[in-house]
């Protein structure tokens, strides 16, 4: 067999074999959400990218809007048992409905509170943790999460000051 021929073999084995690992990714990926939405999550749409190291507590309703993407590390809290062991003690039950809009990206390690409503196009910062009713368009930082910013003024402004063979852009 010739140098060429075993070149060709190689990569068609490579090409093979990344074709499995894609597929096995997408099913990983559906087997996921197939597995939040079992556990009460409700998914409005499909969601960008959800890391697998993602944690979606799902003791209260949650809903996710389409296009969310969420990093390394995110925790989702809908529940809390201190708030919980007060209210059965007044004969109250507590409502932990949450909602996160679209399309909403979440930094990594960013711990989202029970009750918190995060509206459109709303980015949180890295290690940020929000609570409360988030409006739209506005980015949040820091513990405890403030909005310090419109996204929209921040894209248009980073557009300006970054090169263009430097900018990528979806075309999702």
């Amino acid at each position: 067999m010739t140098l060429w021929m075993r070149l060709r073999v190689l990569c068609c084995r490579t090409v093979a074999w990344l074709w499995r690992l894609l597929r096995r990714r997408e099913a990983c990926a559906a087997w996921l959400r197939r597995s939040y939405e079992l556990q009460g999550i409700v998914f409005r749409g499909e969601p960008r990218y959800i890391d697998f190291s993602v944690r979606l507590d799902a003791l209260g309703g949650l809903t996710i809007g389409e296009g969310i993407v969420m990093s390394v590390d995110v925790l989702v809290l809908t529940h809390d048992y201190s708030i919980t062991v007060g209210l059965s003690a007044a004969g109250q039950s507590p409502t932990t409905d949450m909602a996160i809009q679209a399309p909403v990206t979440i930094g990594a390690r960013a711990v989202i509170m029970p009750g918190t409503v995060l509206g459109d196009h709303v980015i949180v910062d890295a290690g940020a943790v929000v609570r409360g009713v988030i409006p739209n368009d506005s980015i949040v930082v820091g513990n405890p999460a403030v909005v310090v910013k419109r996204a929209s003024e921040w894209a248009v402004a980073k557009l300006k000051s970054t090169p263009e063979n430097q900018i990528h852009r979806d075309v999702c």
